[in-house]
């Protein structure tokens, strides 16, 4: 699998998990809810522990949420339920999965804020095309 193909996997399994409006790093400014895959730092590793000859190229992706506006209860769930099914559906796949605390953006002059979680998790790959 190479990046192009790993991204897409991730983004399928997260649109397959239900949640809402799974888009790349390359998508300006979406509409909350929304989930954006991207690669991490580092994005991509050599000579990992544990990583296989198969499998030599280890990469890092982050999932940023952005359940919605504000921080009432039902934002709040809404993260909780988008972050669980973030972990359920990448779980089978992907490695060191790790969720950060819940942020509340900081909001620029006339704008809202918006909470949201970040979730970094790992997942080696041969960078060839299948």
């Amino acid at each position: 699998m190479d990046l192009t193909q790993t991204t897409d996997t991730i983004m399928d399994t997260l649109k397959e998990a239900g949640l809402p409006n799974v888009v790349g790093w390359e998508v300006k400014d979406p509409a909350p809810p929304v989930v954006v895959v991207c690669p991490a730092l580092p994005a991509v590793e050599t000579g990992v522990n544990g990583v296989t000859h198969g499998k030599p190229f280890m990469t890092h992706w982050l999932v940023q949420i952005v359940a919605g506006r504000g921080s009432a209860s039902a934002t709040r769930n809404a993260l909780n339920d988008m972050v669980a099914r973030t972990v359920i559906a990448l779980r089978p796949f992907m490695i060191g999965i790790e969720v950060e605390t819940p942020k509340v953006t900081d909001p620029e002059e006339g704008k809202p804020q918006y909470l949201g979680a970040e979730i970094a998790a790992s997942i080696a790959i041969d960078m060839k095309e299948e």
